[in-house]
């Protein structure tokens, strides 16, 4: 998720396992060039799995992850389209592009002790039939960012913009009001 504001405020994106395309295009540089900082969390199993996965894309491109990685990221009954949706975006991307992106997500530093110095309003989407970031990590990450708001998304799995429009849309709109 990315919280965008005005600097000095930080963009933050929390950042667990491998984004689709639109995701992985340039946050980094995107931030950069904003001139916000891009504060991410990620894990050392988030890291091997990402090495796995540009490995695997390089060999054979994304389609082993339209196959997989939808089912993954979606609850038990996501609404329709949202599964074709997911597969058409991954299908989109180029191996190289995902490999690249794996790498580069895989490679930047662990920034779970900076979560305390955010000081602008923060929403955590916490899943729990998330399949892909147990709940636990996101009620850490909540508990660690001070006067965070955990939102569960009961009806999702990973992509709760996709599941849960409705309560995502809401919950930021009253996050920038």
């Amino acid at each position: 998720a990315f919280h965008r504001a005005r600097p000095p405020f930080p963009s933050l994106h929390v950042d667990t396992t491998w984004k689709f395309r639109q995701m992985i295009s340039s946050p980094d540089e995107t931030a950069r060039r904003l001139g916000f900082d891009l504060i991410v969390y990620i894990n050392e199993e988030g890291r091997k799995a990402r090495e796995a996965t540009a490995q695997r894309a390089e060999k054979e491109g994304p389609g082993f992850l339209a196959a997989s990685m939808p089912e993954r990221a979606v609850g038990t009954a996501p609404p329709p389209g949202v599964l074709d949706t997911l597969r058409a975006v991954i299908r989109s991307a180029q191996g190289k592009g995902v490999a690249a992106a794996s790498r580069a997500m895989a490679s930047r530093p662990d920034a779970a002790a900076q979560l305390p110095k955010i000081a602008i309003p923060t929403v955590v989407f916490a899943r729990r039939g998330d399949k892909v970031v147990p709940p636990a990590e996101s009620e850490a990450m909540a508990q660690a960012i001070p006067g965070a708001k955990l939102v569960w998304c009961e009806k999702s799995g990973h992509v709760p913009m996709l599941e849960e429009p409705d309560l995502v849309a809401q919950e930021l709109a009253a996050l920038v009001q």
